[in-house]
Formats: structure tokens, C-alpha cells, sequence
């Protein structure tokens, strides 16, 4: 989604608590700008709604069109409904998407009512193929593994049907 948006000319910004997980090499990988994308890092200090508060700021500013906002660390207490309202609210007004990262499993329910997609990865390891051989590791002369990633509609508000690809990555050397 980040690197449709910003081919489509929108400035994405990337939100996460100090020490996130963002790892810019499997972003360029995936054709994504690393020089237009801003990445904001929330110290611990902020609170549990430090990322939500920091977000609101971002869409107040109307400069982004794209806000991933990324709480796999933790999501705010609570049921979500007054920082969710007014980050839809903001993303509304300024012709705007937010995704929110989080990590739960298929059977809790979503961050609340004011959700309009949640979609579920699961990744697994794809099938060696016979053809020819992929580039070899040069030191430990292995062939790096790759994995599919399927995605999973578990909710969709936005009445369209969608039918999302199957990916393949390749796995960093040796794994």
C-alpha cells in the first residue's frame, strides 16, 4: 500500500515506538521510496497513546496521504473508539488513509466498529521450483528461501469484493 501511494504522488508517512520493527531494506525490496518516506519514531516516554496522539498531529497537518501508525507493540487501553473516531475523522477531512498495525489473532475481534478492513498475513515457505537455480550465497554457497505470503479479508466495510495476491519474498541468506 505504501508504494502504490506514493506512485500515485502522496507522501507516506511510517509511525512506530523507538526501536520499531521497520527494516528499510525489505521496503526498498518491495519498490518503496525510502528518500520520500518519513519515518517517525514515538519514545516510550509518550505514554501507551503516545503513537495515537503523534498520528493525530501528522493528519491535522494534511501533508500525508498515507499514515501507517504501527502498534504491534501494544495497543492503547481501552476500547479505542475516541482516538480511532478522531483519527477517521482527520483522515476524512484531508482525503487521507491511516492503517494500523497490530498483532492479534484471527479469532479476537478487530480494534472496534470504526474499522472499514482488517486483513490477516500468513506466511509460510514456497515450494523449491525446477528451473534455473537462483543465485547462490558467494561465502556459504546456499540459495536464499523464499516464502508466500497469503493475505486473509477478515472484515471488510468497504463493499467492494477484493481478491488479494498471493507475494513471494526471498528470505535473507542462509535461512
Amino acid at each position: 500500500m505504501v508504494a502504490h501511494m506514493q506512485q500515485q504522488g502522496e507522501t507516506t508517512v511510517w509511525l512506530q515506538p523507538t526501536g520499531g520493527p521497520l527494516y528499510p531494506p525489505d521496503l526498498a525490496d518491495a519498490g518503496i521510496d525510502l528518500d520520500s518516506l518519513v519515518v517517525i519514531h514515538v519514545p516510550v516516554s509518550a505514554g501507551p497513546h503516545g503513537a495515537c496522539k503523534a498520528a493525530e498531529l501528522l493528519l491535522r497537518s494534511g501533508a500525508f496521504g498515507l499514515l501507517v501508525i504501527d502498534l504491534s507493540a501494544g495497543v492503547p487501553p481501552g476500547n479505542g473508539e475516541a482516538w480511532q473516531g478522531r483519527l477517521l475523522g482527520l483522515a476524512r477531512q484531508h482525503h487521507a488513509r491511516v492503517v494500523v498495525l497490530t498483532v492479534k489473532p484471527t479469532h479476537a475481534t478487530s480494534l472496534g466498529p470504526l474499522v472499514g478492513m482488517r486483513i490477516e498475513p500468513t506466511r509460510q515457505r514456497a515450494p523449491i521450483v525446477d528451473g534455473p537455480r537462483p543465485h547462490r550465497d558467494p561465502q556459504r554457497g546456499r540459495r536464499p528461501r523464499r516464502f508466500m505470503v497469503e493475505h486473509t479479508v477478515l472484515k471488510n466495510k468497504t463493499g467492494k469484493a477484493i481478491e488479494p495476491a498471493l507475494e513471494v519474498y526471498r528470505g535473507p541468506w542462509g535461512l
